[in-house]
């Protein structure tokens, strides 16, 4: 009798407990700022992100900011929001030249300011050419088993200055090939998307021109990719050579060591690196990125199923026009499942 009146009361105390509702505030990742002002027009582009939530492995994007883009003459100009966090500048203010100092000034929706420091653009040398070449390597595929496996190595050759301040170079690479659909029903009009890949996951390539002897030419190998569907048909490399700031180089010196030590820059590294942007409504805010005023110039590295030796030729995802394979993605009905993957065709194609 005594264990079962205990029972009641501690049945009747837990119900007269008003139940607490944890609604803890949502918990705001760092603001990162990846982007560049660049000589080159319709390159200007600045994306906001924030870190890393409570373990989540997404980046959401920093939506509804004002960014005001300012030069040495006092003249400025706001980017204009292009979704997705994404912020692009038309230059119709603002004159983007070598010599000139650059600086952004970015507001966020909750008031936060943000501000880079300065920077001028320094010169850029001409590409002097981009070459590449076929390789066939042994491939650990699990302990005791390697595979023969074709590689695609792309060189970019440069000659550098006689001037006594050599430049400190950066090279980006943006690799496209093209998908095109089966006709898999009666209703379906097939059609061709460009797919962009990433590469170079795993490398950052800077280069400090001092370390080169006055006016040498030297190569640069920036691409070693396997050899499969995405050159069946045709892919792109578009080769971007940009000149940093000491300060731009600094920083990506910084994340390639890491990026080495870690495996990939979309690998969370160790510790946070330093950029060039500051919190000045709160000096002790973190703030992670970097925000690069570059000279730049491109060359493009173009390669179809018909520049390849036979013995590095692959078929496409799809297979060949009237012979599909027997069993093919999904995204040979619609192109457009892939991630990365759009119907227009890049400017820079033939």
């Amino acid at each position: 009798m005594k264990r079962a009146i205990g029972i009641l009361i501690i049945i009747g105390w837990i119900a007269c407990v008003e139940q607490i509702d944890f609604n803890a505030p949502e918990q705001v990742g760092v603001l990162v700022v990846d982007g560049q002002l660049s000589t080159i027009e319709g390159s200007n582009t600045i994306r906001l992100t924030r870190t890393d939530v409570l373990g989540k492995r997404v980046f959401p994007p920093e939506v509804g900011a004002i960014i005001t883009v300012f030069d040495g003459e006092g003249r400025s100009e706001s980017y204009l929001p292009m979704g997705e966090g994404r912020y692009q500048l038309m230059g119709e203010t603002v004159e983007v030249d070598v010599g000139g100092i650059y600086h952004v000034k970015i507001q966020t929706s909750d008031g936060q300011k943000y501000q880079s420091i300065p920077e001028t653009i320094l010169p850029v040398p001409p590409v002097d050419s981009l070459h590449f070449e076929l390789s066939i390597e042994e491939v650990l595929v699990d302990e005791t088993r390697f595979l023969e496996r074709g590689f695609f190595n792309l060189f970019v050759h440069t000659t550098m200055p006689l001037e006594e301040d050599r430049p400190l170079l950066k090279w980006d690479v943006e690799h496209v090939f093209l998908l095109s659909e089966i006709v898999c029903s009666p209703l379906h009009a097939p059609k061709s998307c460009y797919v962009t890949r990433p590469i170079n996951q795993s490398n950052v390539f800077v280069l400090d021109g001092a370390t080169l002897e006055s006016a040498s030419s030297f190569s640069e190998q920036l691409v070693k990719q396997d050899i499969d569907f995405a050159f069946g048909l045709a892919a792109s490399f578009y080769v971007s050579q940009k000149s940093l700031s000491e300060a731009a180089f600094r920083y990506w010196d910084n994340v390639d060591q890491i990026v080495n030590n870690v495996g990939s820059i979309f690998d969370a590294p160790p510790a946070a690196i330093p950029g060039n942007i500051i919190c000045t409504s709160d000096p002790d805010q973190e703030v992670l990125g970097y925000f690069a005023c570059v000279d730049e110039v491109r060359a493009l590295q173009f390669v179809t199923r018909g520049d390849l030796p036979e013995d590095f030729i692959e078929l496409p995802l799809c297979g060949l026009p009237g012979l599909p394979p027997p069993n093919f993605d999904r995204a040979c009905c619609n192109c457009l499942q892939l991630e990365n993957s759009s119907t227009l065709r890049p400017l820079y194609w033939p």
